[in-house]
This record gives C-alpha cells, structure tokens and sequence, in this order.
C-alpha cells in the first residue's frame, strides 16, 4: 500500500454496513454517528487496532450469499455476495490485502442449505452451500494474494419474523467452516 499499511475490503450485509461508508444506500438506522461512531463498528476495530486502511466496504443491508428466481429480498443475482459484480469492486479503492467475508445471515432463514461438491457447482448460487463455494472461488480468483477472513453468523432473537433456531444457525455456520477448510 501506498502509506504502508494493508488494505481492507469488506463484503458484507448489513453487518457491515456503516452511513457514509458504502456505495449501497440501505444500511440499519443505528449503524450512524446519531448511535455509535464508526470505530465502534466490528470491522472498523478490526483495521484501526491492526493498523490497517479502509479500501471498499461492499456492504449491502438484506443481502445474502445466495441469489434464486423469486428471491423475497427485491435484490436481484448481481447484489448477493456471489456476485462477480460485488466482489470485483473490492478493489475500487486499492486491491485488498485482507477480505472480510461476513455472509450468510440473511441465508439463514430463506435459502435452500443445499449440498456441498468441492469443486463443482461453481457459478451457481442457487443454494447456500454452492454460493458461497462460488463466493470463495472467486474472492481467490480475483484476489490471489488477500487474506480471506470468513466469519459465520451469531445467534440472536429472531423469532418475532422466522421460524429459525440455533441449530439452523449451526447448519450455515458449520457449512461455512467445512467450505472454507476445504479452500
């Protein structure tokens, strides 16, 4: 990098979400200076006390990995996380030296979990397990050099609006890690 610090991009949901800080408009209302300020974020803490720059913050609130016909999101196959379009403007602002990936909470209580081939399916995000297969595979293709750091969704209340459990939460998360251990 330029000033000698590494460079962060983020590919994210909501979670990742910050005013002001991404090219996407939809973000949670308390993720703004009128709730926390922007070091208070998970991601901002992570590059301030690793010393690191903000390159592109690619995230997008209500998205998923996975994109199908139909989808309830509204969003369309070019604004899930597996998109070639979403993760090729990870470098935007300096290619990356370190991705966060924080995907698959909003996959939780709507896609299909799927099965995971390694090696195959690549380009289908249908599924969860076969989207974010693809996720990977392209974060590495576009960006051979960058640390790929892959957090999995956390538990909470939810059951206001779904009908998911942990366990459900257990199921993406543990796909997530036998995914990225095979990669």
């Amino acid at each position: 990098d330029q000033d000698g610090r590494k460079t962060v991009s983020i590919l994210s949901d909501s979670l990742g979400t910050y005013e002001g800080y991404s090219a996407w408009p939809a973000y949670y209302y308390y993720y703004c200076d009128q709730y926390m300020d922007v070091s208070d974020t998970w991601w901002m803490h992570y590059i301030e006390q690793n010393n690191m720059r903000l390159g592109v913050n690619e995230s997008l609130g209500g998205s998923k990995v996975a994109w199908w016909e139909g989808d309830p999101s509204g969003y369309n196959s070019m604004q899930c996380m597996a998109a070639n379009e979403r993760i090729e403007r990870l470098d935007d602002n300096g290619t990356p030296d370190v991705i966060l990936f924080f995907g698959g909470t909003n996959d939780v209580d709507s896609t299909e979990l799927g099965e995971f081939l390694p090696g195959e399916n690549i380009g289908d995000v249908s599924t969860f397990r076969s989207a974010y297969q693809t996720a990977l595979v392209r974060l590495r293709e576009s960006y051979p050099s960058a640390e790929i750091i892959c957090l999995t969704p956390y538990y909470r209340d939810i059951s206001s609006w779904s009908d998911s459990t942990n366990e459900d939460v257990d199921l993406y998360a543990d796909s997530i890690i036998e995914i990225c251990q095979y990669y």
